[in-house]
């Protein structure tokens, strides 16, 4: 019941600050928000490109597929390892899909239908397509 209830939370997280502040290349960064763009100064593109299936360059040259995430904000609402096997998770979004993220301990296995982030052996990921 529990992992029901941190995935609600996670999915109407995820729901609230999608509705609220859709992503825009052409945008400023939100408060407490940054952008994994891979350019040089900016954050590392890290397993974004791989993710949304692209290589690097391009991902680095369409604006509208960098991740914009939360410097961390969602953290309140995890469980720290207690009462589950979650130890991390988030949301990350861009112009077209909001981008699930899920960490857990090395011992247990994601819920169903979470990907496995290409080079991690706890990460996890799940794709879900923004409205136009």
């Amino acid at each position: 019941m529990h992992k029901r209830a941190l995935l609600t939370v996670t999915g109407i997280l995820a729901a609230a600050i999608a509705a609220a502040s859709p992503a825009s290349a052409g945008r400023e960064v939100f408060n407490n928000w940054h952008v994994h763009n891979g350019l040089a100064g900016g954050r590392p593109a890290v397993f974004f490109p791989a993710i949304l299936g692209v290589s690097l360059a391009q991902y680095q040259a369409d604006q509208a597929m960098w991740a914009y995430c939360p410097d961390a904000t969602d953290k309140v609402l995890l469980p720290n390892g207690q009462h589950g096997s979650k130890s991390g998770a988030g949301v990350c979004m861009n112009e077209r899909t909001i981008i699930h993220i899920l960490t857990v301990e090395s011992d247990q296995s994601p819920p169903a239908g979470w990907t496995p982030i290409p080079g991690s052996a706890t990460g996890y990921y799940r794709l879900t397509p923004r409205a136009s």
